[in-house]
């Protein structure tokens, strides 16, 4: 387990190597040391530093070396991207979809919604402490609003057409129009098919918009 905060009273009292602090609060067997090695290579950590004198960055590090250290089969990761170089974030998203990969359940908690797109299979929307949503990310995305902006060649669509076919908050320009559709795009594209288009984009919604949608209501 990962947590936000690492434990406070056994880390900053610890004087000796980074090395000796995470095998001192975790050893269970000589294989340890291989296995602290390999993590420590792929998340680039001296093991020889003093833990006291470690950037925050680093500090995050050891944290996510002792999650990882002896497999488990729940892995607990709050905000565990928080200070870590965007080659190491990329290295840890790695290592979160082996560990899923081999059949162990990973529960990862956190504020920045790429991460949280990147990696997980399922995703809950938590509100005021209240799970308000949950789903695989095209789950969320098909139930809420695509953004569709088309350019024509000549004749387009009527507003009634559009509006048959699940067409919303529709604006014209000239021969580009713009609307959202709420969950499939089916029937639009079905309609679409029937003119002649110079340009098609249909946008849909990041998990950041799907959160903040849920916010606004």
């Amino acid at each position: 387990m990962l947590s936000q905060t690492l434990n406070p009273i056994t880390l900053l009292k610890c004087n000796e190597s980074t090395k000796f602090c995470i095998l001192e609060m975790g050893a269970r067997h000589l294989g340890d040391i291989a296995r602290l090695t390999e993590l420590a290579d792929r998340f680039q950590l001296d093991l020889n530093r003093k833990y006291r004198d470690l950037s925050h960055g680093n500090k995050q590090k050891v944290g996510l070396i002792q999650a990882f250290m002896h497999d488990p089969k729940l892995l607990i990761l709050d905000e565990p991207t928080i200070g870590l170089d965007p080659i190491i974030q990329r290295e840890l998203k790695f290592m979160v979809q082996e560990s899923a990969s081999s059949g162990k359940t990973v529960l990862l908690s956190s504020h920045v919604l790429s991460d949280i797109e990147s990696v997980c299979t399922r995703i809950g929307l938590i509100i005021k402490g209240r799970i308000v949503r949950e789903g695989t990310l095209l789950e969320l995305r098909n139930e809420l609003i695509h953004k569709v902006s088309v350019i024509f060649n000549g004749t387009a669509p009527s507003l009634s057409e559009l509006a048959a076919a699940g067409a919303e908050s529709v604006s014209t320009n000239m021969n580009k129009v713009n609307f959202e559709v709420r969950g499939s795009i089916d029937g639009v594209i079905k309609l679409l098919s029937k003119y002649e288009t110079i340009e098609f984009d249909s946008r849909e919604l990041s998990l950041e918009e799907v959160f903040f949608s849920e916010v606004a209501g």
